[in-house]
Parts: C-alpha cells; structure tokens; sequence
C-alpha cells in the first residue's frame, strides 16, 4: 500500500505545491509576490531539516513561482534533481524587464539568477541533477508511455538526454538538456512533461536585443544602472503587457498504468484552513465552497480517476493538450488551473477534454490587482457542475491518495 499526499499550500499569489508519493517528495513551484511570511511558514512546516527532495520542477522563471527556493535551501540542500525550462540568455534578460516593469523593481538577486540558473543553483547544490527542458513547438510522436512498474527512478529511456543542441550553454556532469516531451518515472508513478516554445516575435526580439546591446554592455549590467532608459525602449517596442516568454513547464503525474494497481483506490479532499485574513472576502458569491478543514471523500467510481494536472503559468493550445496528453486526460482528477485563474490563459474547451475531472484548483491573493481568479473562469467550472478550489491566504488544498500494487 502506498500513501500518497498532493498540496496546493495557503502562501497567497504565486504557487507552493508539493507531493509525497511513499517515500518519494516532489516540489512543483514555490514562490508568492507578497506575504512572504505564509511562504516561509509552509516550507517550514512541510519540509524537515536535510529532508530529501527527489524531484524539483520549477515551471517557469516569474519570480512569485520561484523565489522560495531560497526559503527551502534554508531547510534542505539535499536536492536530488531540479528540471527547469530552457530560454536564451537574450530571452532572459527581456523576461528580467518584464518582470521588473510588472512588479516596479528589479532586484540583482533575480538578475544574477536569469543571468545562468544553472551556475545560480550550482553554487549551493554542487550535487544536484540539473535539467533543462527545450522548449519547442509540437512533436509529432511522444515517447513511448510506460506500461510497467520501475523499481527504481529517472527519466525513461525515450527520454535520454540531448548530445548536442544549438542553444546549449554548458554541458557537465550535472547539467543535463532533453526534449520538451519527456517522462520522468518512480516505481508506479510517472511525470509526463511538455516545455512549449515561448509566443514572441523572433525578429521584434532580436531588433530590442540589438538596439540594447549598441547602448549598453554587458545587459545584465545595464538593467539595473540604465533601468528607465531600457524600460521605455520595451515599451516602445513590444507595448505594455506583451507576453514574450509565456512558457511554462506542465507536468501531468499520477499511476503509470491501472492494470498494476488493484481497486478501489482511496481518495478524500481537505481544504486546509491556516491563516485569518482581515478586510478580505471572496467576490463572487454564487460559489459554494467547502468550509476549511472539511475532508471530503470521493466516491469508489472516482477511483480509477488518479491523476494531476499542473499548469504553472502556461499559455495552454488547446491541440496541443489534446496531442501531448490524449491517454491521461480522461483520468485527470484534479487540474492546476493556468497563470492563477487568468481568463486569458482560459480555455472552455479544457472542460471538454477533461471531462471526469472533478476539482478546478486556483492558486491566488486575496485582493490581488491582478483580479485572478476570472469570475468568468469560475463561473465556467460552476455552471459545468465541476468544484473550483480556491487557494490562498486563508485556504489551501489537501488531496490523499492510497493506492495498492498488484
């Protein structure tokens, strides 16, 4: 019998979500854009001193899905793998402007990071796998699906690492590039990834780049000595609000196949009630939400639903989906949905293609300016009779799972 816990942790605007599958600990995102205090205090109380994380997958590099992972090297540094999207340096340096333009500052921190994550992260964790997805645009054949158990971890043979690569920056023993369709197994469980292309303009972006690079050098530099100079010139290139590096890494867990796993399987659901917000209250009123610390257990029917959709900030094509995910998707139980529930980033089709999936969680700030979640979103789930799930300040989200092994 194997116990398994997934939670969407109450930090407010930005994603902590992490998973124990027996003795095997993932995290996917951790970062908030405020009230760091609630990011600290849930890292603090879900991961123990020197505790083994086995896997990390950071979706993407917005700082408020990102820059926890210092408050979790605080706890731990025995991270055994980090998988991260791959940009050009170029490409980062536009993401730090973005970010600093939404945000109204830039700290070195962030720039020191984008400038090389892998050089960022290897100075603390000299141990650590460190693996780039490509993105790239869709593929026409996925890697084999696993249909059997492995007795132990790692990515599937299909998914070997890239010997050469036109954007590789550094190739060592702990820097490893593989394709943006590629599956990472542990025992019975498996994590299917797909790392999109960035939506931008290939030559727009290169004239920005090089009117910059004419000015100033080194960027990295420049950012932060000639900050309004470079702000206004995005914005005269791109305007306000240009989504040029809109990828996100989504990764889609849960049994590698129902044959292995005998039923029923048993599930419930809690909303976790751990903060109390004053002066903060839920807008949209013809939701019904289940009160905190309320477990709810899913009917045996529901059991050969088993899997997780998690979506980080990602700019969803609904084909793509439909291509890269077609065998989980009807047993998908719980999706993340994208950029917090942004109705830009919305798609009603996602509740056709998943149609047993149950709960539609929503990471977000109570009062954020961003006015995430859309009530247009929500008010899609609710009249698709589906349960939203709010996740913030004052709720998180706890879904267990017991699977037993044939």
């Amino acid at each position: 019998m194997i116990e398994c816990q997934f939670d969407i942790h109450p930090i407010g605007q930005g994603l902590f979500y992490t998973g124990q599958i027996g003795d095997f600990f993932f995290v996917y995102d951790c970062g908030s854009s405020r009230y760091h205090e609630y990011r600290q205090a849930a890292v603090n109380r879900t991961i123990q001193k020197n505790q083994i994380i086995n896997l990390f997958v950071l979706s993407h590099f917005h700082e408020d899905h990102f820059n926890g992972l210092s408050d979790i090297l605080d706890q731990t540094e025995n991270i055994r793998e980090i998988v991260l999207p791959y940009l050009h340096p170029d490409q980062r340096i536009l993401l730090a402007l973005q970010q600093a333009i939404s945000s109204g500052h830039l700290e070195n921190e962030y720039i020191q990071f984008l400038r090389s994550p892998h050089d960022f992260i290897g100075e603390r964790l000299r141990e650590t796998q460190i693996t780039y997805l490509i993105p790239d645009d869709p593929v026409v054949e996925w890697p084999e699906d696993p249909d059997d158990r492995n007795e132990g971890q790692g990515w599937i043979p299909n998914s070997n690492p890239l010997t050469e690569h036109e954007t590789f920056e550094v190739v060592n023993k702990n820097v490893r590039y593989r394709k943006h369709s590629s599956i990472y197994q542990h025992y019975l469980w498996k994590f299917k990834f797909y790392c999109a292309h960035p939506k931008a303009d290939p030559q727009m972006f290169k004239n920005f780049i090089h009117e910059i690079e004419s000015k100033h050098t080194p960027i990295e530099e420049s950012l932060l000595e000639n900050f309004d100079e470079i702000k206004q010139l995005y914005l005269d290139t791109f305007g306000e609000g240009a989504p040029q590096n809109s990828t996100s890494i989504l990764c889609c867990h849960g049994p590698v196949a129902q044959k292995h796993i005998k039923h029923p399987v048993a599930h419930s659901l809690e909303i976790m009630g751990c903060h109390s917000v004053s002066n903060m209250r839920y807008p949209y009123p013809f939701l019904t939400f289940i009160p905190r610390s309320h477990p709810l257990l899913v009917p045996d029917y529901f059991c050969s639903i088993n899997m997780h959709m998690l979506t980080g900030d990602a700019e969803i094509c609904v084909d793509d989906l439909e291509q890269h995910f077609k065998p989980e998707l009807h047993r998908i139980m719980c999706l993340l949905i994208p950029h917090h529930g942004s109705k830009s980033n919305w798609r009603r089709k996602f509740l056709d293609l998943m149609p047993h999936c149950l709960f539609w969680a929503a990471s977000f700030g109570l009062g954020n300016t961003h006015k995430h979640p859309s009530g247009a979103v929500m008010k899609d789930i609710h009249q698709h009779s589906r349960v939203f799930m709010p996740c913030n300040e004052c709720h998180g989200i706890r879904i267990s799972q017991t699977i037993v092994p044939l």
